[in-house]
């Protein structure tokens, strides 16, 4: 029978001279205390900063919701992370002070227990596909991706340092929304460094809108309803989906629970 994934990472800090015991059992619960599901499941994460106002949301978003759509139409479960809402601490640069230092779950995970990027761990785990969206901001991604995936260091940590691959058989894709020249770019940087801490890269990785070169993002939404983007979300969940079922052999449908009256 396989060690369980906890186990793995235990055991493995504790062959690298780390002392396990600073693990709260509460927060390894909170990280990896899931039932596998024998059906794919997709979350979908938001990292944009912007505010709901006026019945408005983020345009990343919105399309993000569209993707999730498509995904549980071809059979996945699927679950939304807004991270703009969450307590998220900066990464604390253990690596800095040496290799054995960055440790999964993040030792300010560990010493800060209102910390919700175990709610982010969770969701990595716990899911088969993960899809990013994050405006363009000058150029680049939102400085909330960033603050995540330097929180996610010790994923990639644990594969380098101390031989434990968090991540596997798993999918990301990403949906790039902005104003900016950059979209294509700011996936790029997205898809390898995803790449490198586990995740598999699907063909049609992406989904993006880029706007003309003015700041009237108020009209949006008229220009996003004719783009192609909703064709480009549309191939992205299906490539996500396939890839994801080949992975993991999971072919079964997920069927939402009757709820009872």
């Amino acid at each position: 029978m396989p060690i369980p994934l906890h186990q793995q990472t235990l055991d493995a800090l504790e062959a690298k001279g780390v002392n396990s015991k600073i693990m709260s059992p509460s927060l390894m619960d909170a990280i990896f205390n899931f039932t596998p599901a024998d059906h794919v499941k997709a979350v979908g994460i938001s990292t944009s900063s912007r505010p709901e106002y006026g019945g408005k949301s983020s345009h990343s978003k919105k399309i993000l919701s569209e993707v999730m759509d498509k995904l549980g139409a071809l059979g996945a479960e699927t679950s939304l992370i807004d991270a703009k809402t969450l307590n998220i601490y900066e990464c604390a640069g253990y690596y800095s002070r040496g290799q054995t230092e960055c440790i999964f779950p993040c030792k300010t995970s560990i010493a800060r227990q209102d910390d919700a990027m175990k709610n982010v761990y969770r969701a990595l785990l716990e899911n088969d596909v993960v899809i990013w969206a994050t405006p363009v901001r000058w150029g680049m991604y939102s400085a909330l991706f960033k603050k995540i995936i330097e929180r996610m260091n010790c994923i990639e940590n644990m594969q380098s340092v101390f031989g434990v691959n968090l991540i596997q058989d798993k999918v990301a894709g990403f949906v790039v929304i902005g104003h900016e020249d950059g979209a294509q770019n700011t996936a790029g940087l997205m898809a390898i460094t995803m790449s490198n801490m586990g995740w598999t890269i699907p063909k049609h990785c992406m989904c993006y809108y880029t706007g003309p070169s003015d700041e009237q993002t108020e009209l949006d939404d008229e220009r996003i309803a004719e783009n192609q983007v909703h064709e480009l979300a549309e191939n992205l969940a299906e490539s996500a989906y396939q890839l994801a079922v080949k992975l993991t052999g999971k072919k079964k449908k997920f069927t939402a629970p009757t709820k009872t009256p």
